[in-house]
């Protein structure tokens, strides 16, 4: 009996040096990302709306405080102080100063993914072979703000890597006629490192033709 009880122990002890928190697996998901970021992050984000067809999504490139953003119907480019949009079908570029209180990719993708820590409790919702499903819960309600409020993290067991990301917010979405359409959320994946200056800075010369609103 005492044998079988010092097995037992022995199993308990090594189960618990090798399980890791839900923290500790997004620490050194944060790691990776931090170290990897050096060179530039790029990845896909999809607006979800419960009740829409089909969710937008956007090509975002991020490099330092710089961000690209390219979409079907609008290009977005913004360096931290400037931000230009580029609207095809009108064939117009709009220049805007930059709003630090705006919700841009670089926030929802830097703030709420790479700064993680401060702004969200974790557990680990759900666990496969290869993965780990970590639930996000958000600290605070900025100020009573409608704001992203939780994620839901996919990470690789083998290597840390953030397969994709779900984040739920509290903004309402209506259609024109004024429909309840649910609350936004959005769906990141395709993550990658490697961005170009090229993918993150506005030139002029790349547009011949196109019309400018400068609203700064």
């Amino acid at each position: 009996m005492k044998k079988i009880l010092c097995t037992v122990i022995t199993l308990v002890c090594a189960m618990t040096a090798f399980a890791q928190s839900a923290r500790q697996i997004v620490s050194k998901m944060n790691e990776y990302l931090k170290i990897s970021n050096t060179q530039g992050m790029y990845c896909t984000l999809y607006h979800v709306i419960p009740r829409a067809e089909n969710p937008g999504s956007h090509n975002i490139y991020l490099l330092n405080n710089k961000y690209g953003q390219a979409a079907e119907n609008n290009r977005v480019i913004c360096d931290g102080q400037t931000q230009w949009e580029y609207l095809p079908l009108e064939n117009e570029i709009e220049i805007e100063k930059y709003q630090d209180s705006n919700i841009t990719p670089e926030k929802v993708i830097v703030d709420e993914v790479v700064n993680i820590f401060d702004n969200y409790r974790f557990r680990i919702a759900d666990e496969t072979a290869d993965n780990w499903i970590i639930r996000c819960i958000r600290k605070d309600k900025k100020n009573g703000k409608p704001y992203l409020k939780e994620l839901l993290l996919v990470i690789e067991k083998d290597t840390y890597y953030p397969l994709g990301v779900i984040q739920k917010t509290d903004f309402l979405v209506y259609s024109n006629e004024g429909d309840y359409m649910g609350k936004l959320m959005y769906a990141i994946s395709d993550f990658g490192f490697g961005v170009s200056e090229q993918q993150v800075s506005f030139d002029l010369t790349d547009y011949p033709g196109v019309a400018i609103n400068d609203r700064r």
